[in-house]
């Protein structure tokens, strides 16, 4: 078990990505904390969890209000001495759309504030506290969720208007981290999953406002999973469904809090389906957008972007990059240089014929 001994405190926790990712956590040896609101969910889940044999507690807290972010830092202090990871995961997806199509004005303020507290404000005071009580015991690892909404193209960028631009923060929270604390023994990693269906992208499909369905039933969009199918079948690896849960990603975060990640510290990481990807193979299509008609895979090398959930290329070789840096074919050996001389003789026989023999000598310069 890769994470025996370990410590670790999992926000956003009573469902989706955190609870898979804290079961997974438990099944390798870890010692879970799990946190959120909803804490009759908490509690189901660490009853689960500890009937199984695993090791789970539960810390009641809100990340919008700052002073249960410290209890929950206090209470992990307290009852374990020490934390090794924290997976920073508590979100939420805001308005899809905006509510009206007049824009922005349409969004309530409060909405606005909300969102910006769970997905900003709160993620940064909990960095703050877990890398302070981190430091203690000589490091660890800190964990951020963004989303593939920190590097999707311009022409989706009205889908979730203001939680993709908290998503970005993320990123960047996770690059800063990276930076200021490597010296202090904290590694930094970031997921950004794609479409994953969970409490929330189900919540991102239902309250979609009523002037944007016709666009999507035209696209023959009914329903959350066909939603998600069309963004995640165009990054999915070969032979794998398209559609995933917390589950199936859940490896990613394994990975980087055990030590296996072949990704580094300050790495922004796509979760999709049967594979990962370093988010920088997603910036070209930023502005270069996303052909949904043909379906092909937006990462700047396709396929050979492509890496396993601990970051080991799949398929090396393949892809743009790989063509454009293959040897080009040997030419052919040039001739030597040489200096040439010719030399014409005319002779006439008795017969009254006349020969003219042209010679040609060639000298190596």
């Amino acid at each position: 078990m890769s994470l025996n001994g370990k410590v670790c405190l999992i926000t956003g926790a009573s469902s989706g990505i955190g609870e898979a990712t804290a079961r997974l956590f438990a099944k390798e040896g870890a010692t879970v904390v799990i946190a959120a609101r909803r804490e009759a969910k908490l509690n189901e889940i660490a009853a689960e969890i500890n009937g199984s044999g695993g090791k789970c507690s539960v810390v009641k807290t809100d990340v919008t209000k700052l002073a249960e972010i410290k209890n929950m830092i206090a209470v992990v202090e307290s009852t374990y001495g020490k934390l090794d990871v924290v997976f920073n995961n508590a979100g939420w997806e805001g308005p899809s759309y905006c509510p009206e199509p007049s824009g922005f004005p349409s969004i309530p303020d409060e909405v606005i504030e909300q969102i910006n507290s769970v997905n900003m404000t709160g993620p940064c005071f909990v960095a703050k506290y877990a890398i302070g009580l981190m430091q203690k015991n000589g490091g660890g690892i800190y964990i951020g969720n963004a989303s593939i909404g920190a590097a999707m193209p311009l022409m989706f960028g009205a889908m979730l208007p203001i939680y993709t631009p908290t998503k970005f923060y993320m990123d960047g929270l996770t690059r800063s981290i990276a930076t200021t604390h490597a010296a202090n023994g904290i590694k930094a990693y970031n997921v950004n999953p794609m479409a994953i269906i969970t409490e929330m992208w189900e919540k991102i499909y239902d309250e979609l406002p009523a002037y944007v369905l016709p666009a999507l039933a035209e696209m023959g969009v009914t329903n959350s999973e066909q939603y998600a199918f069309g963004f995640n079948n165009m990054m999915a690896a070969p032979d794998t469904n398209p559609i995933i849960s917390g589950a199936d990603i859940a490896p990613v975060m394994l990975a980087f809090a055990n030590g296996s990640t072949k990704y580094v510290s300050g790495d922004c990481v796509v979760a999709a389906p049967g594979c990962t990807y370093h988010i920088s193979q997603m910036y070209d299509g930023i502005y270069g957008g996303w052909d949904m008609a043909s379906g092909a895979n937006p990462a700047k090398d396709g396929k050979g972007g492509m890496r396993t959930m601990e970051g080991v290329l799949m398929f090396p070789g393949e892809g743009p990059a790989a063509a454009a840096a293959a040897p080009a074919a040997a030419a052919a050996p040039a001739a030597p240089a040489v200096s040439t001389v010719t030399t014409t003789v005319t002779s006439a026989a008795a017969s009254g014929v006349t020969t003219t023999v042209t010679t040609t000598e060639a000298t190596p310069l």
